[in-house]
């Protein structure tokens, strides 16, 4: 089908969306650094405060984030963030135990990943033509995804083939490669914002906005799927060592799964509405994290990769698009940054959580808990077409007593 997105826009798209795909690669090898805290001795509690504080600095200081996306050029600030991961990654390699020291420098990974990936957001938002939204972002996320699947592979068989400082430097180097693909970019302003800069302006007025009717029950959902994430994200790696089988094999299924559907099917929520996407898939993320919590042999786990794969893949930008739909030119970082929010703040909460669970109950029971929230993400999503069913019917009753 052809397409609005032509030129300049185009090539930047592309030219993006690769460099995104290998700063992923480098990112996302790091499902792999629960092994690296296992083999200091660190428990699965230590692995989920370790990989949960990843979020903790990007979650504080996100309304600052943004509004430093809504005032200073987006190529700058996607480079400024790339540069702190490859640092962090780096340094990464001088730990000797799962303490203050590892927990700092994936706090600072997280802080530049998250700086990287909200100005690459609203780059995007500036070049995207408003009738395909759904279908590049589900290009561009789809990037992402391959990203998922070859990141944690490349991870593993470093780790097992040679050992872990090799592991930090090939991660750092397909961050770099990433970083160099970024360079030929065109430079874009954002639209400048209607007050100057205030600390606490920009912090009010970023919850007031995520509290408010135009955000709300969106970010309640991705808040949901993002918790349910992080168990898959996050603990895949130490399940499937218990169980004998391979967490790359894993990682690999669900992303090139997820991918395939993004670069096959991401413009059906532009086709065909949202909510007809969002609901069943929705679904299919849940049952795919029950079809995990019982495998036992590589089949099921494949099942389930796939399951959550198409099941993450389409509402996620979905839901992007709905919150881009809704936002005016002035809140559209607000809209990307709020997005992302979502996210960091998910996979914040719930690692620490799940390693409880997961040390004192074992992993059964974390899965059930992380399926009922993917599940559970439904209900904020359909609660204002509920309640516009209800006053439409409200509305009828009403009109056919008159």
């Amino acid at each position: 089908m052809a397409s609005q997105l032509l030129g300049r826009e185009r090539r930047d798209f592309w030219m993006l969306s690769v460099g995104q795909l290998l700063i992923f690669c480098g990112f996302y090898a790091f499902f792999q650094f629960p092994l690296y805290i296992k083999a200091l001795g660190g428990a699965e509690q230590a692995i989920g405060i370790i990989m949960g504080v990843t979020a903790l600095a990007a979650t504080l200081l996100m309304p600052w984030i943004i509004a430093l996306v809504d005032r200073i050029e987006r190529k700058a600030l996607m480079l400024a963030g790339v540069c702190l991961v490859e640092l962090a990654t780096m340094a990464c390699v001088v730990t000797t135990s799962p303490g203050v020291l590892m927990g700092a420098l994936m706090m600072a990974r997280g802080l530049g990943f998250a700086v990287y990936m909200i100005a690459s957001g609203a780059y995007l938002a500036q070049i995207m033509p408003p009738e395909e939204k759904s279908r590049w972002i589900g290009v561009n996320l789809g990037f992402n995804q391959v990203a998922i699947g070859l990141g944690p592979l490349i991870g593993e068989l470093v780790i097992h083939q040679v050992n872990f400082p090799y592991f930090f430097f090939v991660s750092a180097a397909l961050v770099y490669s990433g970083m160099l693909l970024l360079l030929p970019i065109s430079a874009r302003a954002p639209v400048p914002p209607p007050v100057p800069f205030r600390a606490m302006d920009s912090l009010v007025g970023f919850f007031a906005e995520l509290a408010g009717p135009r955000f709300r029950n969106t970010f309640l959902t991705l808040l949901l799927m993002a918790g349910a994430l992080g168990a898959v994200f996050n603990f895949t790696a130490t399940y499937t060592q218990l169980l004998g089988l391979s967490s790359g094999l894993f990682f690999a299924t669900y992303a090139l799964t997820n991918a395939a559907t993004r670069f096959g099917a991401g413009g059906l929520a532009d086709r065909y509405g949202r909510t007809l996407v969002v609901v069943p898939t929705l679904v299919m993320f849940g049952a795919g994290i029950y079809v995990f919590s019982v495998t036992q042999g590589t089949l099921v786990m494949l099942v389930a990769a796939v399951l959550i794969g198409v099941g993450f893949a389409l509402p996620n930008p979905a839901i992007f698009a709905l919150m881009l739909d809704r936002a005016p030119p002035r809140l559209q970082g607000m809209a990307v940054g709020g997005f992302h929010f979502a996210y960091q703040l998910g996979l914040l909460c719930s690692p620490p959580l799940f390693g409880v669970i997961a040390e004192r109950w074992g992993y059964a029971p974390m899965w059930w808990i992380a399926g009922a929230m993917a599940l559970g993400a439904i209900g904020p999503y359909l609660l204002p077409e509920l309640r516009a069913g209800a006053a439409g019917e409200r509305s009828a009753r009403i009109s056919d007593a008159e």
